[in-house]
C-alpha cells in the first residue's frame, strides 16, 4: 500500500467533496465521509484488458458524482503504475531569455510584483521564458512561467500583472499543475490502449464499455478544469486583497476573456466568481464591478 500525504493532493480531495478513497487487493472503494489527512491507494494490475474494463466501469460509475471521482481514479492509476514506471517524461523547458536592458527592466517589474505577492502567500518562483508555446503567464509544474514581452503587453499595470500572477500562484498552491493532468493522461492512455485491443479482437461489448469511460473521463476532466480556473480566480482576488493591489483591472480583464474548453466565457466566469465570493469580505459589489468595467 502507498499513502498520498502531499498537501496539494489532499487539498484537491477536500476542495471538491468530502471523500475517502481506498484500494485493497485491486478493488476500488469510495465512501463519502469527512476528509482525512491522506488518501490511501493500493497496487493492482493495470495492464490487462480485464483490469482496464474494471477501471472503465468504475470511471463510468463515478462520473455520476462529477469531476472528482474520475480524478481520484486517475491518481489511483498513477499509484498502481508507480512513479518510476509511469510512461511520461518531465516537461522540457524552453530556453531562458537572454536579458537585454529593456527586458531586464520588465523582468524587474514582474519580479517586484511577484515578490509582493509572495510576502502574503506561499512563495513561488518565476522562470522567464521566450517561446511561442509560452503565453504571458502560466503555471507549470512547481513554478510560474512568464514571457516578459507578452506579459508587458497583456498586463501593462502592476495591478493587472498582480492579478495574473496571483491567479497562476493559486493554481500552484491548489496543485492544479502537478499530478492531476499527468495522472489523467495515464488513465486516458490506459483506456485508449485497451479500447484499441478490444477493437482489434472484435470484442464489441468491451469496446463500448471502454468508449463510454473515455467519453466520461473527457467530460469530467473538462468540468474539473473549469472549476480549477474559478478556484484560481477566487485565490487571486484573495491575494490581491492581502497584498493591497486594486482588483478592478483584473475583474475587467476576466470579463473580456473569450473563454475556451477550460475557461468559462468572461461574463459567465465573472458571475460564477461573484457567486463564490458573495457573503464574504471579498464580495464584489455592483458598484465595484461597474467601476471596473467603465474605467
Amino acid at each position: 500500500m502507498s499513502t498520498i500525504t502531499s498537501v496539494n493532493r489532499v487539498e484537491f480531495v477536500r476542495r471538491f467533496v468530502e471523500t475517502r478513497v481506498s484500494v485493497k487487493d485491486g478493488e476500488l472503494g469510495v465512501d463519502i465521509a469527512p476528509s482525512s489527512d491522506s488518501v490511501t491507494l493500493g497496487p493492482t494490475d493495470s495492464t490487462s484488458l480485464p483490469s482496464a474494463l474494471k477501471l472503465a466501469d468504475r470511471v463510468t460509475e463515478w462520473s455520476a458524482f462529477g469531476a472528482l471521482p474520475v480524478m481520484i481514479s486517475a491518481a489511483i492509476l498513477k499509484s498502481m503504475m508507480g512513479e518510476e514506471a509511469a510512461p511520461f517524461s518531465p516537461v522540457e523547458r524552453p530556453p531562458t531569455q537572454q536579458e537585454g536592458p529593456e527586458a531586464g527592466q520588465e523582468i524587474s517589474r514582474q519580479n517586484r510584483v511577484l515578490s509582493r505577492l509572495n510576502e502574503v502567500s506561499e512563495p513561488h518562483v518565476a522562470e522567464f521564458i521566450v517561446s511561442p508555446q509560452v503565453g504571458p503567464a502560466s503555471a507549470v509544474e512547481d513554478r510560474i512561467w512568464v514571457n516578459p514581452d507578452l506579459a508587458a503587453e497583456a498586463f501593462p499595470t502592476d495591478s493587472l500583472l498582480a492579478f495574473a500572477l496571483a491567479h497562476e500562484k493559486s493554481h500552484l498552491s491548489q496543485g492544479d499543475t502537478t499530478w492531476e493532468p499527468t495522472a489523467t493522461g495515464l488513465l486516458w492512455e490506459e483506456l485508449v490502449n485497451a479500447e484499441e485491443i478490444a477493437q482489434r479482437s472484435g470484442d464489441s461489448a468491451s469496446t463500448q464499455r471502454l468508449e463510454l469511460a473515455i467519453a466520461n473521463l473527457e467530460k469530467s476532466f473538462l468540468a474539473n478544469a473549469q472549476v480549477n480556473e474559478i478556484d484560481a480566480d477566487v485565490g487571486a482576488v484573495s491575494l490581491l486583497s492581502k497584498a493591497g493591489y486594486d482588483r478592478r483591472p483584473g475583474l475587467a480583464f476576466l470579463y473580456n476573456t473569450a473563454g475556451d474548453e477550460h475557461h468559462l466565457a468572461g461574463p459567465e466566469r465573472l458571475n460564477v466568481l461573484r457567486a463564490r465570493l458573495e457573503g464574504t469580505d471579498l464580495a464584489i459589489s455592483d458598484a465595484e464591478l461597474s467601476s471596473a468595467l467603465n474605467s
